[in-house]
């Protein structure tokens, strides 16, 4: 069904899961009528100590924060505060906004689909948490490890032919990827195409910084690459004084093949094989920060390409970089331009016209005529 009979405004229907310290709220958004889609959220810090209307009001007014409220919400738990709530999201939505829980027909029946949708998601969540936990007490136990590791930080490298190098930085919890601790590295003044000094750069950036300003260590740390990258982390750590920190590296089976991968950690090598669960672990940890570093760099190299030297002249800003590129057809044509050309472009005055010309005409006579 697209439609949803008697209600031509905006509607959210959200239904909600809970079982233990896990819950999941499914919105399912009707606009003009016309079903638009659903999605499943899980709100972290759902510990037995709040009640499922206070965790309905954490979770309403953190997800219209970002989201113009609908003009009525169907909810399937009563909010403990619902007059400030509905007060709260009319000033958001600018307009009027209705909060119902006890609700019947065809609201009902999509209330009770939400809360379906809720239950199915959380059972998901659930196993693949459960599977992840499996996976990194496998990878403890072939490591060595006393506990599974409750946070990884993996690090990789990627450049052009030596140029434009990122290293990227990639964090997993006792949940999975944690994105928002994801970081990116600008690598500088190393030579072309040197993975080891790259590597050893990041590393130190990442932990100089986390103790300078007191954040979370990782119980394990991964490196993308073999032996000598290895080493050089495991030199800049011990220098910071975290060498009691776990480090592995990863490095490339035969024939570069996915799962056959070799784990250095200290003096000893391990291929747990494609079918372990520890292959998996480092297969999707590693894999990510690929990606990630990959992105950065095109990003990067994207940005370079769409960078202008006019951008480096004092007194241009967006405004005349786009007159100047239009007049002229580019800057090939911008090259070519005399001063007095230049002067007659809006904005552009007699010493600016020299500068440019300057700049495009190294060791010419920059005076104008006039």
């Amino acid at each position: 069904q697209q439609y949803v009979i008697g209600q031509q405004h905006d509607v959210d229907v959200i239904g909600a899961a809970r079982q233990g310290g896990a819950v999941c709220f499914h919105v399912i958004s009707f606009r003009n009528g016309r079903n638009v889609g659903g999605r499943s959220l899980f709100p972290k810090n759902a510990d037995s100590e709040h009640s499922d209307s206070d965790l309905i009001d954490a979770f309403l007014g953190q997800f219209y924060q970002d989201h113009r409220p609908p003009r009525s919400l169907i909810v399937a738990i009563a909010p403990s505060e619902s007059d400030i709530l509905t007060r709260v999201l009319t000033e958001r939505r600018s307009g009027p906004v209705e909060v119902k829980w006890r609700v019947r027909g065809e609201r009902a029946k999509w209330l009770h689909m939400a809360n379906e949708n809720a239950k199915d998601a959380l059972r998901r969540r659930l196993a693949e948490r459960d599977q992840w936990g499996r996976a990194l007490a496998a990878l403890a136990e072939l490591l060595g490890l006393p506990e599974p590791p409750e946070r990884m930080e993996c690090f990789d490298i990627s450049h052009a032919q030596g140029q434009n190098t990122m290293g990227s930085c990639v964090v997993f919890g006792i949940e999975g990827a944690l994105k928002r601790s994801y970081r990116l590295y600008g690598i500088e003044g190393i030579k072309p195409g040197d993975d080891y000094a790259a590597m050893a750069q990041v590393i130190q950036r990442r932990y100089q910084r986390a103790l300078k300003e007191d954040h979370v260590l990782p119980d394990l740390i991964i490196v993308d690459g073999g032996i000598g990258q290895l080493r050089r982390a495991e030199q800049v750590m011990a220098e910071l004084g975290l060498d009691a920190i776990n480090i592995i590296g990863v490095a490339k089976g035969p024939s570069r093949r996915s799962g056959h991968e070799r784990l250095i950690m200290g003096d000893r090598e391990v291929i747990p094989g494609p079918h372990h669960p520890a292959s998996h672990v480092i297969q999707q940890i590693r894999d990510e920060a690929h990606r990630f570093a990959v992105s950065g760099h095109r990003r990067r190299r994207q940005q370079k390409a769409h960078h202008s030297v006019l951008d480096d002249i004092a007194g241009i800003g967006a405004v005349k970089r786009q007159r100047l590129l239009q007049h002229f057809g580019g800057q090939e044509g911008l090259a070519n331009a005399s001063i007095d050309d230049l002067r007659r472009i809006e904005g552009i005055s007699q010493s600016l016209a020299e500068r440019i010309h300057a700049v495009f005409n190294p060791g010419s006579d920059t005076l104008g005529l006039g």
